[in-house]
């Protein structure tokens, strides 16, 4: 497989599968509506032995109701090994998925731009199949690498209609977060999956891009191939976590790219310009830009807390080799409350300055309803077609009588099925022993066995 070196080929390459839980909004035009539950029981009668099991609807949660209901659908793929095959059957579900949805926008981004609600987000789970006796190998390396995969698929850069990082999705979602010390604990970036059996990474937004998405993928595949687990460091995950969905490709996620190098190299290009950095382009396109805080680096939004040392950019040796930057920055404001992730209180909409606590930086400009348009029309037409163009938006509107039989073909068909997963994901009975092994400023700590 093209970018995986001679470090992985020279050893006979552990059996590993991958499948994918796909999550996007079906908006009407610019809001998720009960209308996506019809685009669903359409799957579901079409196609009952595929759609039953294999589809998902989400709703906002608390006070993010108030703001829309509605929130993203999921189809999902069967586990593969080949991943031609594994993107082959994910066209097929997204062009099934794109006809039922009729003329309904398909936006698949992390964050819906015009809300801030961090209940309602759509992601990218990838679901990632092992031995168990490699299970703790496996996971231990993709979360040593995992932030460098979340800045490849950010797709989030808007909450609240104000510019914001690369994920919003990432720094807020109530679903994901940083590592903790159980593995098994369904609300963080990287589990294991209790129902399936799989190591499960939850962190990634959507990606639309095909391309892009077989990048990712072939670095996962390649991570997970690798012989000897790396240690474990939630603080230093927590960190590079931030800058990932707040900052950009920064200084140290730049050295965690040369790491990775050794192994499977990701193009720098799909690092330095992300898809939220697209996404942002085409926004500006259609309304002035603002101008740039003087907190504002070449690598994003920072906090004053968080900004380059003076002589980074000129000075290699102002950074540490495979570490965080200078004292000064090492850490961002909220890295113990993201390390300390059960204690984190949730995020409330509306009743905060968007990225208030996150350490980043946010632009008090306003997304104009054009640019939403033009933007959810373009990514509409990118999911369809795989062509990433401008369109010209089309009007399209809510159903009431569409809502009522998405809600009594679909949602209430699967009421079973959903209480299932609800149980097998949270109170299953673990399939195995897992050793968690963490490090913590490179002091190896006590294994545990989570039962």
């Amino acid at each position: 497989m093209s970018g995986i070196l001679c470090a992985v080929s020279a050893y006979a390459a552990p059996c590993v599968t991958l499948g994918l839980e796909e999550e996007v909004f079906i908006t009407t035009p610019t809001r998720p509506t009960l209308d996506a539950l019809y685009a669903l029981a359409k799957l579901l009668w079409r196609n009952p032995r595929d759609y039953y099991k294999h589809t998902a609807s989400n709703f906002a949660r608390g006070r993010d109701a108030r703001q829309c209901l509605m929130s993203s659908v999921e189809i999902a793929t069967r586990p593969h090994a080949d991943i031609d095959a594994l993107l082959e059957e994910l066209r097929t579900h997204r062009a099934a998925l794109a006809d039922a949805a009729g003329d309904a926008y398909i936006v698949p981004v992390g964050h819906l731009f015009d809300l801030d609600a961090p209940t309602n987000t759509a992601g990218l789970h990838i679901h990632v199949g092992a031995p168990p006796e490699r299970w703790q190998t496996v996971y231990a390396n993709l979360a040593h690498f995992l932030p460098l995969l979340i800045l490849l698929a950010a797709s989030s850069p808007y909450a609240g209609g104000r510019s914001f990082g690369q994920s919003y999705r990432v720094a807020a979602s109530f679903a994901i977060g940083a590592l903790r010390d159980d593995p098994y604990y369904r609300f963080q970036d990287l589990i294991l999956a209790r129902r399936l059996g799989t190591i499960e990474i939850r962190a990634c937004d959507p990606i639309w891009n095909l391309a892009r998405l077989r990048v990712l993928l072939e670095a996962v595949q390649a991570i997970a191939q690798l012989p000897t687990a790396r240690p474990i460091d939630r603080a230093r995950y927590a960190a590079l976590r931030h800058q990932a969905a707040c900052v950009g490709y920064t200084p140290d996620l730049q050295a965690l790219h040369r790491e990775l190098s050794t192994v499977y190299e990701i193009p720098e290009a799909l690092l330095e310009t992300t898809i939220a950095d697209e996404l942002r382009r085409c926004v500006q396109a259609f309304q002035p830009s603002p101008p740039v805080s003087p907190a504002c680096g070449r690598w994003g939004l920072w906090s004053a807390e968080a900004k380059l040392p003076p002589n980074a950019e000129d000075d290699t040796s102002a950074l540490q080799t495979g570490g965080l930057w200078s004292a000064e920055a090492q850490l961002p404001p909220n890295a113990e409350a993201a390390f300390q992730h059960s204690k984190r209180l949730p995020a409330t909409p509306l009743s905060h300055c968007v990225g208030e606590g996150l350490g980043v930086r946010v632009k008090k400009t306003d997304i104009s309803q054009q640019a939403l348009l033009h933007l959810y029309a373009r990514l509409n037409h990118a999911y369809r077609t795989g062509r990433w163009e401008p369109v010209a938006p089309h009007a399209v509107r809510p159903s009431a009588w569409r809502g009522a039989l998405g809600l009594l073909g679909y949602y209430l068909p699967r009421l079973p099925y959903t209480a299932y997963k609800a149980w097998a994901e949270w109170r299953a009975p673990i399939r195995d022993g897992y050793s968690l092994t963490e490090t913590a400023a490179g002091d190896p700590t006590v294994c545990r066995a989570d039962s």
